[in-house]
């Protein structure tokens, strides 16, 4: 693996979730009036940071929406404000219409429309898009089928700590390169995070020699000291 694999900062990923909590924790209405309010006074008109609070708000309030956090569930209103977000460039909001057209939640089903937003989504960096857009070229959901651009994409997300994205990796990896070594790696890494991570791991070691094993182990170690993967 050429990309540097660096673990993750469970302190950093516990606060984020942290912080999430509490904004879905906020006055609906609040949110709303930060979300609408596109053309603040001019003393706070230039600033980019206003802007992005306000982009942020029409994702939130849309989440609030879709997922009837302290509000009516409604789909149709919920894709209303992901494409606003959306259309100023959030990939959060890209991927979240990416799952309206995939669903068919507040739109028409349209697989090829939810892979073109999850594209967009994961070329911005977006882990869940990249998760996704992988899962379409796996399946041949609004793309051609196609396993190699599958991996190139869980690899990606796998990248940014994404579980399910480490697990299809090390599947990947068999599959695709016929590297046991790099499952190991991945599923390793995953571990209880997906379900069948822990089970797939230990029928692999079972297979594994003794001598391919202790390489295994030697190359999860050096990976994890040295920030980079197998």
């Amino acid at each position: 693996m050429d990309t540097p694999y660096r673990p993750a900062n469970e302190r950093s990923q516990q606060a984020a979730r942290q912080f999430m909590d509490a904004v879905y924790e906020l006055d609906p209405q609040l949110v709303r009036k930060i979300a609408e309010n596109e053309n603040p006074p001019a003393l706070f008109s230039a600033t980019a940071r206003y802007a992005e609070s306000v982009i942020r708000h029409q994702f939130i309030y849309g989440v609030m929406l879709y997922e009837g956090k302290k509000l009516p569930r409604d789909y149709a209103e919920a894709f209303r404000w992901f494409t606003k977000a959306a259309d100023k460039g959030n990939s959060d909001a890209m991927h979240a219409l990416g799952m309206c057209h995939l669903m068919g939640h507040g739109t028409v089903r349209d697989s090829a429309k939810a892979s073109e937003l999850f594209r967009k989504s994961a070329e911005l960096g977006n882990p869940d898009a990249q998760n996704n857009l992988g899962n379409c070229y796996s399946n041949g959901d609004g793309v051609p089928a196609d396993l190699e651009q599958a991996a190139h994409w869980w690899m990606q997300a796998a990248l940014q700590h994404v579980p399910q994205a480490q697990f299809n990796t090390g599947c990947m990896a068999l599959q695709l390169e016929d590297d046991p070594i790099k499952a190991y790696f991945w599923w390793r890494i995953v571990g209880a995070k997906h379900p069948k991570a822990p089970e797939s791991l230990r029928q692999l070691i079972e297979l594994m020699d003794p001598e391919t094993l202790r390489e295994a182990e030697r190359r999860y170690a050096a990976a994890l000291s040295s920030d980079h993967g197998p």
